[in-house]
């Protein structure tokens, strides 16, 4: 015969219904066991319960949990990444992207650090205030410059290159 200990592992472990009122510290632990289980919390087999997950994955330092945003993610919307406040070192100069500066299509090879400048194509950099450069590999140095096309440089205020 078994214990009622035992009697309630055997129902936890059979997934079977046990009725009786616990008559220990013990077997009320036990009965608490078999409650967690059977609500998908604890054991091998993991959890269906989404609440009861530790180290639940996060975008951009926030933890997925219920519906969110893409401004509660802080994922920008759009075709453009601002860089405003992004660090560069551009022809060895250290630079900080000014407000409005904004990148396009590569957004790990292109530069746009001058205020309200703007990259887009491949390997391009705006560093000018209010500077352009398009293309590829083209570079827009100067106070409202503007470059395009394969390996230009646009280097004199509001020069076109």
């Amino acid at each position: 015969m078994l214990s009622r200990n035992e009697d309630i592992l055997y129902a936890i472990i059979n997934g079977e219904v046990y009725e009786k009122v616990p008559q220990s510290r013990m077997e009320a632990l036990l009965l608490e066991l078999k409650d967690v289980i059977e609500a998908g919390g604890g054991g091998s087999g993991g959890t269906t319960n989404y609440n009861l997950l530790v180290n639940k994955p996060s975008i951009n330092g926030v933890i997925l949990s219920g519906d969110k945003t893409t401004e509660e993610l802080n994922i920008q919307t759009g075709v453009g990444l601002n860089t405003t406040g992004t660090q560069y070192t551009v022809d060895g100069q250290e630079l900080t992207a000014g407000e409005g500066a904004e990148i396009f299509n590569d957004y790990s090879d292109n530069i746009a650090a001058g205020g309200y400048s703007h990259a887009e194509g491949s390997h391009t950099t705006a560093s000018g205030i209010h500077s352009h450069a398009e293309g590829r590999w083209s570079f827009a140095s100067a106070e409202a410059s503007h470059a395009e096309g394969y390996h230009t440089a646009a280097s004199g205020t509001g020069s076109h290159a």
